[in-house]
């Protein structure tokens, strides 16, 4: 099979040629396995030709079909939206006639309400022409490692001098970087951990001291 990422831009590029879009697009890639996840939308009259274009790009290792049947539900809505359409006829002829302030109101709440549902049953029946008319495809792209293959003519391969001199150079470097890094991670332990710790010990024998020379002060006075 071919790079995922080849394979994937073909993809995308046919189905834009088929009048369709991707939906959803995602990359997963780890040590030995790259993926490529795509969620196209295509034409219903273009559905086998993708799928026969997606077996020439590669092994179809799982494949299944769902086919969701709408058509009742369908026309129950359409049925709905008739009558609600209906109904919004009439009380638009109850509006004209009302003289009443409170039956204005009352018949403009009913007109509201009834083309709130109106605009539901309209954008459900959207929703549906638009499935009814795509199919939607989930496709994962995922390459796995090849065997690797071991050169019939194997050669040396050494590091020139300034090659060694570079690496023997980058090394001290890091070596050096760390142990400066480590004494001032240890200059920041001591300022802020044993520093204050020791102004505590040292506040405490001040305490201390001036306790036991004002006991000994009031010994002395006794004797």
């Amino acid at each position: 099979m071919e790079d995922p990422e080849i394979v994937s831009t073909a993809i995308e590029q046919y189905v834009v040629s088929k009048k369709g879009y991707i939906a959803n697009a995602r990359k997963e890639e780890t040590q030995e396995v790259l993926s490529i996840y795509l969620q196209v939308k295509v034409p219903v009259q273009e559905w086998s030709g993708i799928m026969a274009f997606l077996k020439e790009k590669g092994k179809i290792k799982k494949e299944s079909v769902y086919t969701n049947e709408i058509t009742k539900e369908y026309y129950d809505t359409a049925a709905r939206l008739k009558n609600k359409q209906d109904q919004l006829v009439q009380y638009k002829i109850l509006l004209g006639k009302a003289m009443k302030i409170e039956d204005i109101l009352a018949v403009q709440q009913q007109i509201d309400n009834v083309q709130e549902m109106i605009e539901v049953y309209k954008g459900q029946l959207t929703l549906w022409d638009q499935q009814v008319a795509l199919s939607t495809i989930d496709i994962n792209i995922r390459q796995y490692p090849s065997t690797q293959v071991t050169s019939k003519n194997p050669s040396w391969d050494f590091l020139t001098g300034s090659e060694l001199w570079k690496l023997f150079k980058n090394n001290v470097i890091v070596v050096f970087s760390g142990i400066v890094r480590f004494i001032q991670y240890f200059v920041v332990i001591l300022l802020v951990y044993l520093l204050p710790i020791g102004l505590m010990i040292w506040l405490l024998y001040w305490l201390i001291k001036k306790i036991v020379l004002a006991w000994q002060k009031q010994q002395q006075k006794k004797s």
